[in-house]
């Protein structure tokens, strides 16, 4: 059998949940007989897997293109009898089995609650007809599975939740110290709840928050100006770090000399960091999200 990924996810100098999912998946599989193939784009890190696994590297104009035509014709043409999407999409006009992965469904919740759902209608009715295409999807958690059953019209029978795993190298240090600082490991989106975060910090007493700097790892996308700007509003900005990206190394440092890891998001499918902080030792304070 010739089962096939979308690892344009895996990408180098960025580590985002998905992307951190296809990796694990890819170092821990044994094809067993079967073959493992492997379509990327030409932003991602073939490096690390194309030693191992067939790999083809896809070209096209833009991101539909890839998913509708270029995908669609390498699927065929590489006779690949099951496909893996870990996105939310999937190419429509292929016959092979279909499996996607659906974390979670953050990027609706919030909509919803601006009472813009008219906006969200299209992009539902296009997620509906991917979910039916479909043979079966992933999600990773029972919450997760209970929201795609609540807003699609989607047999519970085709939703299987996998619970995802945590790297062994995400463990405590051997020598265990002080914590040095407060710590955020995540994006900047709204969702995050990293405004909550920011003015929480802003509170604190000046001896604490002098001892213990907010260290923040994540892209500075969008978002980034609107926190520093609530960070200059609340006196704090001299005391939180930005860290743009951490290697799987780095964080796990990270995490070991945290004196306490904070999440506070409002959505979430699974949660992968509170999971990394506790399993390197570090105290966790967490939302029920």
């Amino acid at each position: 059998m010739r089962i096939a990924v979308d690892i344009r996810e895996v990408k180098p100098g960025v580590v985002t949940g998905i992307g951190r999912l296809v990796r694990t998946f890819l170092d821990l599989v044994e094809p067993d007989g079967d073959s493992i193939v492997l379509f990327a784009d030409r932003n991602t890190d073939i490096e690390r897997y194309g030693k191992r696994f067939e790999t083809h590297v896809l070209r096209s104009p833009c991101t539909i293109w890839f998913d509708q035509i270029s995908l669609a014709r390498a699927l065929k043409r590489e006779r690949i009898d099951v496909f893996f999407s870990p996105f939310y999409k999937l190419p429509l006009l292929v016959d092979c089995q279909k499996v996607m992965l659906v974390c979670d469904l953050h990027y609706l919740t919030p909509l919803l609650r601006n009472n813009i759902r008219e906006r969200l209608k299209p992009y539902k009715r296009q997620l509906q007809i991917t979910m039916g295409r479909a043979q079966r999807i992933i999600t990773i958690s029972n919450f997760s599975k209970s929201e795609i059953l609540r807003q699609f019209d989607v047999e519970s029978s085709k939703v299987e939740v996998v619970y995802p795993g945590i790297d062994s190298r995400f463990s405590p240090a051997s020598l265990p110290e002080e914590g040095k600082y407060i710590l955020y490991c995540g994006n900047l989106m709204p969702h995050k709840n990293l405004q909550t975060l920011i003015r929480a910090y802003g509170k604190l007493r000046p001896e604490l928050s002098d001892r213990y700097p907010l260290v923040i790892v994540g892209r500075r996308d969008s978002h980034y100006d609107e926190l520093a700007s609530l960070a200059e509003e609340f006196g704090v900005s001299n005391r939180i770090v930005w860290k743009d990206f951490a290697t799987d190394e780095e964080l796990v440092d990270l995490y070991r000399q945290a004196a306490v890891f904070v999440f506070p998001s409002l959505h979430e499918g699974f949660g992968y960091p509170p999971l990394e902080a506790m399993a390197c030792g570090a105290p966790v304070i967490c939302s029920n999200a």
